[in-house]
């Protein structure tokens, strides 16, 4: 049995041919004015997401360096704070070549849980924080999986494709260590905090 991604392989495969491929006028036979600016602008759009993602995540895991006591969490903490840090860079890199400014905050939702994390305490705060990871780590793969296929510039695309599998990988550590850490009636994994 093929997993999901195997199964989106082709056509993922697909769609980056589609998007790299000069967009043509049934008339004309010219390429259209708007097609390189829309590639920009997703390109552009998707790049400052995934790096303001990485802000909030970012500041959520020295939240968690500060506070959380348990080795596996500590450990899970610093690998993703490397490896976020690592894609930031990478994306800042990418910005300044394609002259997109990027935001100077995380996003209010990340905002928002790193403000929930505050007030608790181990082990709320442990079992929340990699709730959250799971959940923020997918997003930013999900974003990361757009930009690996769609991107225009080949070095956005390269970052992203080169950053995909340490972070899924982090996102399934987080979501197997909180089943592993979780009492029992703690409710369904991944749902969302009451």
């Amino acid at each position: 049995m093929t997993g999901w991604r195997e199964r989106r392989a082709p056509a993922l495969l697909l769609a980056a041919a589609l998007a790299a491929a000069p967009v043509l006028t049934a008339a004309a036979g010219q390429a259209r004015p708007e097609a390189p600016a829309a590639a920009a602008g997703f390109d552009a759009t998707h790049l400052q997401q995934a790096y303001q993602r990485g802000l909030g995540e970012l500041a959520q895991v020295e939240l968690a360096l500060s506070r959380t006591v348990r080795p596996e969490v500590r450990a899970l903490a610093e690998a993703a704070g490397d490896r976020l840090a690592g894609l930031n860079g990478d994306l800042a890199v990418v910005a300044r070549r394609l002259a997109v400014a990027l935001p100077t905050a995380p996003l209010p939702e990340d905002r928002a849980v790193q403000d929930r994390l505050a007030t608790l305490e181990d082990p709320a705060f442990q079992d929340g924080f990699l709730r959250d990871r799971a959940q923020g780590l997918m997003r930013q793969v999900n974003t990361l999986e757009k930009l690996a296929a769609q991107a225009s510039d080949p070095a956005l695309r390269a970052a992203a494709a080169q950053a995909l599998p340490g972070l899924d990988a982090l996102r399934r550590q987080a979501l197997d260590l909180r089943v592993a850490l979780a009492p029992v009636g703690d409710g369904p994994v991944g749902a969302a905090p009451p």
